[in-house]
């Protein structure tokens, strides 16, 4: 079998993560995922032996990373965490918008399918995919902005519980009100609960 051209492999992946974060797993076919993706049907199970549950993995491993990338890249610049949440719900608010409130989270579409999937690694990786996030939230938390660890993991999974039902509420509304007040509602709770003496 020749070797399928290089980008192939990433097409597939960008596709899937585009098509799932809309409409979710189950409701996304590998042939509309080939499709989107213009990458030669034939190198499909070349690249992905496991077919559409392996290109989801692929997909939420990539997502997990981007989003770790996404919160450095906007925690560098801030000298408090309210700047930092305004900064990250901005860039979520203009992708939401970008994408004509069609795409929200990258993970809880694909969550909720493979709850109930016969096969538990995906969900296995979208649980990793949460835990990272919440992790890598805490870290910067505690590292950059001095927040005791403790409380810093419960202020990332209160955040990202927050952001996550907001999104959801942004797609319904087609409208980035829910955010922008959740936004607000977190910044204010932040800086209500941060000890005496610590930046929020």
């Amino acid at each position: 079998m020749p070797k399928p051209k290089s980008d192939s492999k990433e097409r597939l992946i960008e596709a899937a993560s585009r098509l799932f974060s809309q409409q979710g797993y189950q409701a996304t076919g590998l042939s509309q995922i080939v499709e989107e993706s213009g990458a030669a049907r034939g190198s499909v199970y070349f690249l992905f032996p496991d077919g559409k549950e392996g290109i989801a993995v692929e997909a939420i491993k990539q997502s997990s990373e981007q989003m770790r990338q996404l919160l450095n890249a906007t925690s560098e610049p801030c000298s408090t965490i309210s700047e930092w949440l305004r900064r990250i719900c901005d860039v979520i608010s203009a992708r939401l918008q970008a994408s004509g409130f069609r795409r929200g989270s990258p993970f809880a579409a694909v969550t909720m399918d493979a709850v109930n999937d016969e096969s538990s690694r995906l969900g296995q990786v979208c649980h990793k995919a949460y835990e990272e996030w919440i992790q890598d939230t805490a870290t910067i938390l505690n590292q950059k902005f001095g927040v005791e660890e403790e409380r810093a993991s419960v202020l990332a999974t209160s955040a990202i519980s927050a952001i996550e039902g907001a999104l959801i509420l942004s797609r319904a509304k087609q409208s980035t009100e829910p955010l922008t007040l959740v936004t607000r509602m977190l910044i204010e709770w932040v800086e209500s609960k941060m000890d005496e003496g610590t930046s929020a």
